[in-house]
């Protein structure tokens, strides 16, 4: 029976390996090349060493075995590359987990089996069934796009270094069940304590990175809502302006029957019920930059919701600085500011109040609001924001201060007497205005 324990083991793993393949084949799509015998010649080489580094019992020299574990491990890479003919990120994930998995199960059966090679057969037949499971039924459910995408979505940092750390483990912990071998044990365990290390460090800047993330999800989803909130005012404009277009031919003969006849007080009045009837808003602010009007209306609109009122005084520039610039300045400016004043529990009415002018090749903006709680200001204009989710806030001021940067200007917060103030003042770059200008004018 002792004789039959190492060729069944040496089959099993060797199925297992063949049904990695197939998995990486389906997930993956890639295309197996070369002959089928020729790729199943290969990986029973590959697997040949199952029996001898998997048996505690045969100890052959530590040259030798480092030798077998390269074959048994690296060895499966090297074939798994040559059957796809490429080596990538998607590869390197399934090999790694295709070792180290068998080894859990193993590991798992040790306490149970005493017979390592028995268990490790048990082990392997385990991760058979598992991957025959799992191939049917990505195959009968058409799975393969998603499980794709999905580990299409890993950070590269993080899987490669994550399944490196596995890989070393691995080692490490088949090593743990043969007697002797000091010295190699010594060595995965420092690549181990590395690996640890590098992964520790590689979650942190992952973290860092997918908190950036959600952050500009979040700032770009509010600007698309604002985006649908202008355009269904636009339709909503259009659509009165339509229904006043329709009834207009009547409203001309209405006016002109009530002229013939010199009925001119019943024709004033007519008109003045004409006007009341259209809803169309009137032009509130005039800061000289049609996109900036455009978009002091809708802050108005939504300042109005939080009891606040906003006042303009000045004027807006419209070259030497790009209006997208323009809108992050001023559109987060002023988010805060609203922000700030729906904080008040009372019904008094609230004041933003922003003065802007540009004069000599330089902008000027300011704008004050009251304050209704503690604002913390840390360091050189860096505000400590109160909001319970402080990954995904603060970013408002940091692009007010990147955009103020990016025109070699400077911006000073400060707070007094219940009132904050945002003072900027930035250069007007004479090559956005050249550009600018350059752009061809609109037809009126």
């Amino acid at each position: 029976m002792h004789i039959f324990l190492p060729i069944i083991l040496l089959i099993v793993c060797f199925t297992e390996q063949a049904l990695t393949l197939q998995l990486v084949k389906v997930l993956c799509g890639y295309t197996i090349h070369n002959c089928k015998i020729i790729n199943m010649i290969l990986l029973l080489i590959c697997a040949s060493p199952s029996f001898i580094i998997l048996d505690p019992k045969i100890q052959p020299e530590s040259g030798v075995m480092f030798m077998l574990f390269m074959l048994y491990y690296l060895g499966r890479l090297l074939v798994f590359s040559f059957v796809y003919r490429k080596m990538s990120y998607k590869l390197l994930y399934f090999f790694l987990i295709s070792i180290n998995i068998p080894q859990i199960y193993q590991n798992l059966l040790t306490p149970c089996i005493s017979n390592s090679v028995i268990s490790n057969i048990i082990a392997f037949t385990i991760s058979l069934i598992i991957l025959s499971v799992l191939l049917i039924y990505i195959k009968r459910k058409n799975k393969e796009l998603f499980i794709s995408q999905l580990i299409d979505s890993l950070p590269k940092k993080l899987y490669v270094i994550s399944l490196m750390l596995i890989f070393i483990a691995s080692f490490f912990t088949m090593l743990q069940n043969k007697q002797g071998y000091g010295q190699l044990k010594s060595l995965m365990m420092l690549l181990s304590m590395i690996g640890v290390i590098a992964a520790a460090i590689s979650f942190v800047l992952i973290g860092i990175s997918e908190s950036e993330k959600r952050a500009k999800v979040t700032i770009l989803t509010n600007q698309i809502e604002n985006q649908v909130e202008y355009y269904e005012k636009i339709e909503r404009i259009y659509g009165e302006f339509r229904s006043f277009r329709h009834d207009f031919k009547n409203h001309i003969l209405c006016l002109r029957s009530l002229i013939a006849s010199n009925n001119i007080d019943r024709a004033v009045d007519y008109l003045n019920d004409i006007e009341k009837m259209s809803s169309v808003e009137k032009k509130q602010f005039n800061t000289g930059n049609i996109i900036i009007d455009a978009l002091m209306n809708d802050k108005s609109e939504k300042a109005k919701k939080a009891n606040t009122a906003i006042t303009f005084r000045g004027y807006v520039p419209t070259i030497g600085i790009s209006n997208a610039d323009l809108c992050v300045i001023i559109a987060n400016a002023v988010d805060n500011a609203i922000e700030a004043c729906a904080k008040d529990t009372g019904d008094s009415q609230k004041t933003i109040s922003i003065e802007s002018d540009f004069k000599q090749g330089y902008f000027f903006f300011k704008i004050s609001n009251p304050i209704f709680d503690e604002v913390n200001i840390k360091g050189k204009n860096k505000l400590v924001t109160s909001k319970k989710d402080k990954q995904n806030h603060g970013f408002g001021v940091a692009n007010i201060m990147n955009t103020v940067e990016k025109y070699d200007g400077s911006a000073d917060i400060s707070t007094e007497n219940d009132t904050f103030v945002l003072d900027i003042q930035l250069l007007l770059k004479m090559e956005e205005a050249y550009a600018q200008s350059a752009e061809p004018a609109e037809a009126h």
